[in-house]
Order: C-alpha cells, then structure tokens, then sequence
C-alpha cells in the first residue's frame, strides 16, 4: 500500500507541480502580453503626440493665399476719391504683407534649424510664399486702378469753364432829341 500511496502522493505533487507550472506560464504569457500591449500603448501615445505636434505646427505654417481680384466689379462705380482711397488702402496692405513676409522668414530659418535635431519641426515651415502671391496681386491691383484714375482723369486740374463773352452793354445814350420846329416868324 505504500507503494500505492507515494504514488498516489506522487501523482498528486506532480499534478500541483504541472499545475503550478500552468499557472505560472500563463501568468508569463499573460504579462508577456499586457507588457507588450503597455509598449504598444506608449509607442501609439509617443506616435499621436508626434502627430498632433505634426499637425499643430502645420497649423501654425502659414495660411493660403488669398490673392485680390484685379478687376472688381464694383469698379465701374468707382470715383476719383474711392479710387484714391482703395490705393491708399492697397498701400497699407502691401506693408503689412512685407511685414508678415519679415516674420515667415524668421519662422522658416528657425524651424530649419531647429529640425536639424527635432525633424517634426520641418512641418512649421512655411512654403506656400502666401506673401510674395497676395502682393504680386495688390501691385496688378494697383496698376489697373492707376489706370482707371487716368481715363477717368484723376489727378488733373479740373478744366476751367468756357468763357461766355459777355457783351458789354453800350452805354445807353440818349436818344437824339429832335430839335423842336423853330418858329419862324
């Protein structure tokens, strides 16, 4: 009996044994997993900060050009005044736009360098040159308002009126008197 008892005490530890090792591989696979699962999960933070940080940057590239019209259609009602003030208006524009293009170029060199060790940051840069467009269409702009000013004759002395000749009225004499009959007697 003793025999059948160690081999049933046997059989039992070797059952906790297979068992314990079971578990024990389970418990492996099961971390194996959850630490491949956590990696997983930091790498897709990781990518979708890249992304996001992608993207903000884009954002803050620069804008699409939005060139003006050259021809307009409310420029068949325009005036000498209104013609002179949307040029001065233009005016304005156009140093603003340098001013922008002064600025973008800084942002460009910055992040150029700057992507030298963080690449993302080459995605902040500006190559649409929304600048260099919208002012090549306010000078076209220009040009033909300036040529509108000079069919409408903008700018010139206004043409002095057409003298009437006025008569002078002749001193009004008076009449010859007739000499009254004499009579003669």
């Amino acid at each position: 009996m003793k025999s059948e008892q160690q081999s049933k005490s046997y059989r039992e530890a070797s059952r906790q044994i297979v068992g314990w090792l079971v578990i024990q591989f389970r418990i492996e696979r099961t971390a194996r997993r959850l630490a491949w699962f956590a990696a997983l999960r930091s790498a897709r933070r990781g990518v979708l900060g890249i992304v996001a940080l992608g993207v903000a940057l884009a954002g803050c590239a620069g804008r699409s050009p939005a060139p003006v019209a050259v021809i307009q259609p409310q420029d068949q009602f325009l005036d000498c005044t209104a013609i002179m003030a949307e040029v001065q208006s233009n005016n304005a524009k156009v140093q603003q736009l340098a001013s922008d293009q002064g600025l973008k170029t800084t942002q460009n060199v910055a992040a150029g360098v700057a992507g030298i060790f963080i690449p993302v940051l080459w995605f902040g840069m500006d190559f649409q040159g929304t600048a260099d467009k919208e002012t090549q269409a306010l000078q076209t702009r220009q040009q033909y308002l300036a040529s509108l000013a000079t069919q409408r004759r903008c700018g010139e002395p206004a043409e002095p009126m057409p003298r009437t000749t006025k008569q002078r009225k002749a001193a009004t004499r008076p009449a010859p008197v007739a000499e009254a009959p004499t009579q003669e007697k």
